[in-house]
Order: structure tokens, then sequence, then C-alpha cells
């Protein structure tokens, strides 16, 4: 239960910060990318960065981009990026994500 807490708490504080220009709905899957894929074990409470481009936060932000493309397919990748403020660095995991899941559907 008290995992469970501090979990809610560090996401409520991650999704509060301001100071980014990424949209909220990708801040909300990147944070529960962490919920679901990341190692808890290594987890510390940290603010939302977009920044994040080793280790486990490159792999929550390959995750998040897969998430938001799995609910609802975009039509291209650039209109992915420009609709959720994705950074511009991570466009060619944005390309990879969009290219396995036309193949699979």
């Amino acid at each position: 239960m008290r995992d469970d807490l501090f979990i809610i708490r560090s996401l409520k504080s991650c999704l509060r910060n301001q100071l980014t220009s990424i949209a909220y709905n990708y801040r909300f899957a990147h944070e529960i990318s962490h919920i679901l894929y990341g190692d808890h074990d290594a987890q510390a409470v940290y603010q939302f960065s977009e920044y994040g481009k080793r280790g486990e936060e490159l792999l929550v932000h390959k995750n998040a981009i897969r998430m938001l493309m799995s609910i609802e397919m975009p039509t291209n990748v650039n209109g992915f990026m420009e609709y959720y403020h994705v950074p511009s660095w991570l466009e060619h995991y944005a390309d990879e994500s969009f290219k396995s899941l036309i193949v699979t559907e």
C-alpha cells in the first residue's frame, strides 16, 4: 500500500511540471511507462525531463511513444510529433514504432 501511495504522489508531482512544452498526455504516457515497464528498484522521485536520453529514461520515452501510437495510430510521424510536442531527438524512435505498428496492423 505504501508503494502505491508513493507512485501516485510521484506521478502527480511529475505531471505538475509546468516548465516543459511537452503535451500533458505524452508526459502521462511517459510516467505510466515508468510504472508498467520501469525498473522499480532503481526509480527515485524526479521531475519529468524531455532530455532523458540514457538508460531507463530512453526506454520509457520509447514505450510512451509506442503506447500512444497503439491507442490511436497516427497518419504520419510528423503529425504525431507535433500533436504531442515530442522532442525532435525522439523522431527516430517514433519512426521505428510507426513502421513496426503499420506492419502488425
